[in-house]
């Protein structure tokens, strides 16, 4: 019982950690694309997507640090997240992204985002395959309408010529 209870308090603790360090990174992003041109909706400049994932992610480190402040001390009042599962996936979706930079100038918009977000979706833990290639082939066409057709923002064309 008491080997569970500091289990507890250490899951709380880490998870209030993670929740302040994705607040970091995220208002980190928000500042750092302030600095590029942001545009507007209509006309987005290079700093609009970083500025908008960068509210994402302090918003979401936000939410899980408050979850974890407002938690009882006994660890009752929300599931936690498991460390165990999570830094691998976390690593792992991490890297991805990573790639996704370096490959999307030479596969191009479509087919390196199709591959981002399936193996996104692989890695945190669909073990099937349909329904993470059919959530990434409508991820990638629906972006793609969004931004190349309706928006007029230009992708890498890469190995398809379409961008």
């Amino acid at each position: 019982m008491k080997h569970n209870e500091q289990l507890r308090r250490l899951m709380r603790r880490h998870d209030l950690f993670g929740g302040i360090l994705w607040l970091i990174i995220g208002v980190g992003l928000v500042l750092g694309s302030v600095e590029l041109e942001l545009g507007s909706i209509q006309s987005p400049g290079p700093g609009f997507m970083p500025f908008m994932t960068g509210c994402a992610l302090a918003f979401m480190g936000l939410l899980l640090a408050i979850k974890e402040f407002r938690r009882n001390p006994d660890g009752q009042g929300g599931e936690g997240i498991s460390l165990r599962k999570f830094w691998p996936r976390g690593f792992c979706s991490l890297f991805t992204a990573l790639l996704y930079g370096v490959f999307i100038k030479d596969l191009g918009f479509l087919l390196s985002t199709f591959l981002l977000i399936f193996l996104l979706l692989k890695i945190l833990g669909s073990r099937k395959w349909f329904s993470p290639f059919l959530i990434s082939i409508i991820t990638t066409l629906g972006s793609y309408l969004l931004f190349s057709v309706w928006l007029r923002i230009r992708f890498p064309a890469g190995l398809f010529g379409i961008g």
